[in-house]
């Protein structure tokens, strides 16, 4: 062990911010999970659902489920709720005993990790609050009530700190190695690559950094213990696990992708505003002060520690991992496609979360420092913890439902009481809903996530396979909107009148249909895209990918009625680097004005063609090709669109889109 002094709990001021740290933490735990039913999101019912589809098929992966963003659960935080559920079956209590199970493993966890690391219990407890605290409202919904990323964290300190005190032991029996390969196995399964990212990288960075008193032998073995833990979890991801399993659709971020130096500019705002959340501030800037003059004191501890001294110890070890795992997660951010909004900055929360943790061990020791500037930093950080737990109280609270992003928890829990009531096995809603009534109906009313555009379009996100099948609907489905009218007019651009209305608060109605009364083509949406696109890939005039606006529909075609304006957009499919054509089909309509076609990705933010403009007359009156805009794309890219626009009265008749690809 690199140090046997425990600096925090050799002087009475120190013991005594761990206490008042403690105090607060406890307090804010306590609170979070008193109140969590009031902030549920669908993605924090998974880990019940998941730990009871394990229980029922005795396996550890659900074969039966679209899995996100390339993560299969094997080793997954759904193992926390194997016994609650097998306890107290799928429902909101079981949710919770497994999110305090989890918490208090990961706090064992981190502690023993830290205490490893430094020696001192004191301070290895003020490092393992550091690291798991409510610094931000992003702290409480993914350390605490969705526990993914406290989860990672955790997992990622173990294999750090296993991997450092290897470096520091003389004779490590054999048994360490095994562990060390089976322990990043386990973990590099549920996703190679991000594994590889989080995990191994860094770790190679760690053990081949020039330090003084680490044989080269010693870093060999250490770098193929982990390297060969990887490669027996790739292989297994590759060719057993991904022929078990479904991916989502859309599959999320399963391939990375540089952005050019527009998306790079748009990326640091987005990270810009998401570092304000993290720092507690949430979009004011003030507030956020001393959580971001606390998350860089504790990286410039770190990396102080990391420059001062080339000789080897386990704790100096693991600066440079998490400091390689920070700066490689924080690089790809920036430079690629993960900053969808300014919650993805939450992917760099492992490393900023290890960061945090460590500066609290580095800051303990500088009290002993030589140096005056070195101390004098160190005591500043360490008195201005508590000010910033207490300055971060405000994001613990649960925070105000918010259609399509946080859902009304507890109106929930009526809706579903009441869908159990009335005997409603089968439904629908938009994804940030639709867990939370599977669970809170008990799995009584298995409910799957749909998008509501201009049409109801399913949607295969952390959902059962079976969930879009029309075979599986009962006598009687239900679907779940916001009392808004874009959901309501999807619903009515998608099915009939509903057999019944069920309101039971001013948030959500659901809506309740005769299976046998009803078309059921919507279920087959959307069109298969991105790689399992299959072209010529063909949307006829009927298909509800395709928006309608100024347009009427008759006989299995769309007749645009002349109004200046947008005639129909769409259909918002994801295509492969290559290139391509739309062909529209259809006929001209005689009299004035212009028809103008383009191409358009990212919700129209990025323009693919130039408009191309015709006269009426010109297009020819009876059916066949109107146009073709041919179009290339450097990498992959989403929500790709053909609008069609009519301009001074241009009338046109459309009644297919046909989307090749040439190359």
């Amino acid at each position: 062990m690199s140090a046997v002094t425990d600096p925090v709990g050799d002087v009475r001021w120190g013991r005594r911010l761990t206490v008042v740290v403690g105090v607060l933490y406890v307090g804010v735990a306590v609170y979070v999970f008193a109140t969590a039913g009031r902030r549920m999101h669908g993605d924090d019912a998974v880990i019940v659902i998941l730990a009871d589809k394990s229980l029922r098929s005795h396996a550890l992966i659900a074969s039966d489920w679209y899995y996100a963003n390339g993560d299969v659960w094997v080793f997954g935080p759904h193992l926390f709720a194997l016994l609650p559920v097998a306890i107290l079956g799928v429902g909101f209590a079981s949710l919770l005993a497994s999110l305090v199970l989890a918490f208090l493993t990961q706090l064992g966890a981190a502690w023993w990790a830290y205490v490893r690391l430094c020696g001192g219990r004191w301070s290895a407890a003020l490092a393992t609050m550091m690291t798991l605290m409510a610094w931000s409202v992003w702290h409480v919904d993914f350390n605490y009530v969705q526990v993914a990323y406290g989860f990672v964290t955790i997992l990622y300190l173990l294999v750090f700190t296993a991997c450092a005190t290897l470096g520091e032991a003389e004779k490590p029996p054999w048994w360490r190695w095994l562990l060390l390969g089976a322990a990043v196995a386990a973990i590099a399964i549920q996703n190679p690559m991000r594994a590889f990212t989080y995990g191994v990288a860094p770790t190679l960075v760690g053990v081949a950094w020039p330090w003084r008193g680490l044989p080269v032998r010693r870093r060999l073995a250490i770098g193929a213990s982990v390297v060969g833990g990887w490669v027996v979890a790739w292989a297994s991801y590759r060719w057993l696990v991904l022929p078990a399993v479904e991916l989502s659709v859309p599959s999320g971020h399963v391939s990375f992708v540089l952005r050019g130096w527009g998306g790079i500019k748009a990326n640091l705002a987005m990270l810009e505003r998401g570092i304000l959340v993290l720092c507690g501030g949430g979009s004011s800037g003030v507030r956020a002060i001393p959580g971001l003059l606390l998350a860089l004191g504790a990286l410039g501890l770190t990396i102080h520690e990391v420059v001062s001294s080339r000789a080897f110890t386990a704790l100096r070890c693991a600066c440079v991992m998490v400091l390689a795992q920070f700066g490689g997660v924080l690089m790809l951010v920036i430079v690629g496609n993960l900053l969808t909004e300014a919650e993805s900055t939450r992917y760099v929360m492992p490393g900023w979360l290890g960061l945090l943790g460590l500066g609290a061990i580095l800051a303990g020791r500088a009290l002993t420092s030589t140096g005056r500037g070195v101390r004098r930093i160190a005591q500043a950080w360490l008195v201005l913890l508590p000010i910033t737990a207490v300055g971060a109280l405000p994001d613990v609270r649960p925070p105000a439902p918010v259609t399509f992003l946080r859902p009304d928890s507890s109106e929930l829990q009526d809706l579903a009481a009441e869908l159990e009531h009335r005997g409603l096995t089968a439904g629908f809603s938009i994804n940030v809903t639709a867990n939370l009534l599977t669970m809170f109906s008990h799995g009584t009313a298995v409910t799957c996530p749909v998008t509501f555009r201009n049409a109801v379009i399913p949607e295969r996100w952390l959902a059962d396979t079976s969930c879009f099948r029309a075979s599986r609907l009962p006598r009687r489905f239900f679907i779940v909107i916001d009392r808004i009218e874009l959901e309501e007019a999807s619903l009515r651009q998608t099915l009939p009148a509903p057999l019944e209305r069920i309101r039971v608060g001013d948030t959500y109605e659901a809506y309740v249909y005769r299976t046998a009364d009803v078309s059921l083509a919507w279920l087959d949406l959307p069109v298969p895209d991105g790689p399992n696109a299959v072209f010529p890939m063909r949307f006829s005039a009927s298909n509800l990918q395709l928006v309608r606006e100024k347009v009427v529909f008759q006989t299995d075609e769309l007749v645009g009625t002349g109004e200046p304006g947008t005639v129909v957009y769409g259909p918002y499919i994801e295509l492969l680097k290559g290139e391509y054509e739309a062909v529209w089909y259809g006929r001209g309509v005689g009299g004035p004005g212009r028809i103008s076609f383009t191409a358009m990705a990212s919700f129209g933010r990025n323009r693919l063609a130039p408009a191309t403009e015709f006269p009426t007359e010109a297009l020819r009156p009876t059916r066949g090709e109107l146009i073709r805009i041919p179009f290339s794309l450097s990498r992959s890219r989403q929500q790709i669109e053909f609008p069609v626009t009519s301009i001074d009265g241009g009338r046109i008749v459309l009644d297919e889109l046909v989307v090749e690809r040439k190359r």
